[in-house]
């Protein structure tokens, strides 16, 4: 049995997408249904996994060719005192599919068509959601990774060698070969 919390959740998800008022691409709008099609009830663990493993690899990419003075910014804001609650797995994929930067957890406040316009209070009705919001199916996130983990030990391979040539003939390849998009169905 669902919560009165994911009740709420569920129930903004569907009418933000069955909204006129709002588009998808409405970053805030967008954020809260991919939070909900990302919970367990509608996804894979496995799924999910991917989606944050890829994340992670393409934040290595990220650090590895950030500058000195930009990694001891971010060393420094390190060690700032992190608050107490933190996004739950659900809100971590919705923010790195939507590049959407919230606080720390998401405020899942009512805004815009979300907000009742009269003062009749209905019963909650727990499983009125079912069927309304689809198993979620994710692609590409495991091919991405397995990919990058072989790019990856080939690469460390070839620094083990030495051989620039052969490192710069495999950069120019893999630069050639990869290929990173998203896409909306």
């Amino acid at each position: 049995m669902s919560t009165k919390t994911q009740m709420e959740k569920k129930y903004q998800a569907i009418k933000l997408y069955q909204s006129n008022a709002i588009t998808l691409t409405d970053l805030k709008s967008l954020f809260r249904v991919v939070a909900v099609a990302a919970e367990d009830e509608y996804s894979g663990q496995q799924d999910q996994q991917d989606v944050l493993g890829t994340r992670d690899r393409l934040e290595k990419i990220e650090r590895l060719t950030r500058t000195r003075n930009a990694a001891i910014q971010e060393k420094i804001l390190r060690f700032k005192v992190k608050p107490r609650l933190t996004k739950t797995r659900d809100e971590e994929i919705a923010a790195f599919a939507t590049k959407f930067k919230t606080g720390i957890p998401a405020n899942w406040s009512r805004y815009g068509p979300l907000i009742k316009r009269s003062n009749r209070v209905n019963k909650p009705r727990p499983g009125s959601s079912k069927g309304k919001i689809a198993r979620t199916t994710y692609r590409g996130f495991k091919k991405f990774n397995k990919d990058f983990e072989g790019f990856e030990q080939g690469l460390i391979r070839l620094l083990q060698t030495g051989s620039r040539q052969r490192l710069q003939k495999a950069v120019n390849a893999a630069r050639g070969s990869v290929k990173v998009t998203t896409s909306r169905k």
